[in-house]
């Protein structure tokens, strides 16, 4: 009966989990207020969509639904009925998001507003933008605009970020972040 019980108590949690829409801030320690009031603007926008917001250090949603942080079995379960994640630069979220066949809206962390001691995250962005692997968004509308309309991720794409190519990547830019 016992493990019955807790059986069910995981799908329940998985259920109150359920999202259209997920806002991660990652769990980096400085806060980012910036995307979490993103978040409720586009859950006061959109009142028929479930909004879930991972807010971490930053300050916790007001009107989209919150969680300080998610484990990677919720957000393999989370990721069963999303319609869109929006994540910071951070390249192992973007990376996780990818694999679960998500094209991610990408909102960096920027270190003039706070956000981040360095401009990793904008570099590793921009990369990934030229690669058409993310939905880069520096602003509410362009985040707006890439939920509107998600993208898909081909087969395609997620070949190009094979673990050993991305790997790579993330090695050059690093040594290019070192050099400056």
């Amino acid at each position: 009966a016992i493990m019955s019980e807790s059986a069910s108590m995981g799908k329940k949690d998985n259920r109150e989990l359920c999202a259209d829409y997920l806002f991660m801030v990652g769990t980096h320690h400085m806060p980012f207020d910036r995307l979490i009031q993103m978040a409720d603007r586009f859950a006061r926008e959109n009142p028929d969509a479930s909004v879930l917001v991972q807010y971490g250090t930053s300050q916790p949603p007001k009107e989209a639904n919150g969680r300080e942080n998610l484990s990677h079995q919720e957000m393999d379960a989370l990721a069963e009925n999303l319609k869109g994640v929006v994540l910071p630069g951070g390249p192992s979220l973007m990376m996780e998001w990818l694999r679960r066949g998500f094209l991610p809206v990408i909102v960096p962390r920027d270190p003039e507003l706070g956000e981040h001691i360095d401009t990793h995250q904008i570099r590793f962005s921009d990369f990934m933008g030229e690669r058409s692997l993310i939905a880069l968004a520096h602003d509410y509308g362009q985040v707006k605009a890439a939920l509107a309309e998600p993208q898909p991720v081909s087969a395609a794409q997620l070949d190009k970020i094979d673990s050993a190519s991305a790997v790579r990547a993330f090695t050059k830019l690093v040594a290019s972040l070192l050099a400056d």
